[in-house]
């Protein structure tokens, strides 16, 4: 470590979660050695920052919503599974807060493939007990 850069040894204490506590501790000591400002408030606000930025929500790829909405319209059960990944799958972050994975206008169109899936799902079900009880 004694080779990192001081901007690479700033990455390690702010994402300590990324970074096993020796060497986070590690870098804190090395960047109080070159004479840096590690301060705890310092610490605190790198750590705000980085909480900040995992908790913005990802962006979904259009084709995945593409393809919930074909399989919730001709099978159902898939589509049934990535409207449910849309719509309530949840991230944990570094401080143990739970937030959703995706924007709420992708978790809406998760909310339209679950809604879409299960008539589906059911119109597949009795087609199937029709053809096998005759």
């Amino acid at each position: 470590m004694n080779s990192f850069t001081d901007d690479e040894l700033f990455e390690i204490v702010s994402k300590p979660d990324e970074w096993g506590h020796f060497d986070y501790q590690l870098a804190q000591k090395l960047l109080k050695e070159r004479g840096k400002d590690v301060s705890m408030e310092f610490i605190y606000q790198l750590k705000k920052q980085r909480i900040k930025y995992l908790s913005k929500p990802e962006t979904s790829n259009k084709y995945f919503i593409y393809l919930g909405y074909c399989s919730a319209i001709i099978g159902g059960l898939f589509g049934l599974l990535i409207g449910w990944n849309l719509a309530y799958f949840k991230k944990t972050l570094p401080d143990g807060k739970r937030v959703y994975a995706y924007r709420k206008d992708q978790r809406s169109h998760g909310i339209r493939m679950i809604l879409i899936s299960l008539p589906s799902i059911i119109c597949w079900l009795l087609l199937w007990w029709y053809w096998n009880k005759y």
